[in-house]
């Protein structure tokens, strides 16, 4: 089979302004394959589903939907980041486990983790506003730290 880059090269009006994961979804649908199967035969790396790639995925869901407001102000046409966003949260499923509550029920252990992931990579990006005020914060107790430890040099010098 043919990798993506050559399936766009072949078909560029049916592929312009798709993700990979979108070429993918609709080879299968009209092939009537599973689309693991036909990402594994495209050389697209399916991760196996878990903590990490739960993480993975909220992450790539975020970027998706900074994409789509990008989008939206722009053209209206999907752009890189949606599209890369897309095929971030493509390349790491959930399994059944984290998808329904039988699924959990099966494999709770694996739905946990899938849920603990997915939880932190929606949530991190959240976070990125913080990390500038704690930047600051930090330097403020290194100065502190710093002018505690002269005063006693400076009192000395005082007598």
């Amino acid at each position: 089979m043919a990798s993506i880059a050559e399936i766009r090269r072949l078909y560029p009006d049916q592929t312009s302004n798709k993700s990979d994961a979108d070429i993918i979804r609709d080879i299968s649908g009209g092939a009537g394959l599973d689309t693991t199967y036909v990402a594994g035969r495209l050389g697209f790396d399916i991760n196996d589903p878990g903590f990490v790639t739960g993480v993975k995925q909220g992450l790539g869901g975020f970027a998706a939907g900074i994409g789509r407001v990008v989008d939206d102000a722009t053209d209206g046409k999907q752009g890189a980041i949606s599209r890369y966003g897309e095929d971030v949260a493509f390349r790491n499923p959930s399994s059944a486990a984290s998808q329904s509550w039988e699924g959990f029920k099966e494999s709770p252990w694996q739905g946990a983790k899938e849920f603990a992931g997915s939880a932190v990579g929606s949530t991190l990006p959240s976070m990125v506003p913080f990390a500038g005020q704690v930047g600051k914060g930090t330097s403020l107790v290194g100065r502190g730290l710093a002018i505690g430890r002269t005063l006693p040099a400076q009192t000395a010098l005082a007598w």
